[in-house]
């Protein structure tokens, strides 16, 4: 019975998913299709990355608000925010396509879809930035190098329904 009320006192808890299309920048005009098979993990870390995920609370002025959901009204610091973050993320490559998943759980269904389409659109903008610094630093004439900027492809939309916890469950541990 204690572990059914438990069940039914927790707060809900809900989903939002965001798809990205990574697409690895060419190493060079004469061999652009070297696999790298490292690309995936590389491209997860610069997600959770402090670059990305200080533009992201800067943004939305998570210290802020998070402060006042969180720490009674006290403004939290950038790498309490971004360690907040970081537990809230969760990412995973979608099976044989070049599409990364981010999601985003939190108590508020407008909130987890809000920061999720934050970081995949600051991540984006992280990465074509890049690539930019790298040709004009290469300043070489001759071939160009392509490039396939990251996108969104779904973006996140707040759910209606939580993924947690499952009252069905607790009702039927507390009868």
């Amino acid at each position: 019975a204690a572990v059914g009320v438990s069940k039914l006192l927790q707060r809900n808890e809900y989903k939002a998913v965001v798809n990205i299309k990574v697409v690895p920048a060419p190493r060079g005009p004469s061999d652009p299709s070297i696999y790298d098979p490292y690309f995936l993990l590389t491209e997860f870390e610069t997600i959770r990355s402090h670059v990305v995920l200080s533009d992201v609370i800067v943004t939305l002025d998570l210290d802020e608000l998070w402060g006042n959901k969180y720490n009674r009204g006290k403004r939290l610091s950038g790498s309490d925010t971004e360690e907040m973050i970081k537990r809230h993320l969760e990412m995973r490559s979608i099976r044989n396509t070049k599409l990364i998943e981010i999601s985003v759980f939190d108590d508020d269904p407008a909130e987890a879809a809000k920061l999720a389409n934050a970081i995949a659109r600051q991540y984006c903008e992280y990465k074509t930035g890049e690539f930019r610094r790298i040709t004009l630093a290469a300043g070489k004439p001759g071939e160009p190098l392509k490039f396939e900027a990251p996108e969104v492809v779904d973006p996140a939309i707040p759910q209606m329904r939580p993924i947690g916890p499952n009252r069905y469950l607790g009702g039927a541990m507390l009868g």
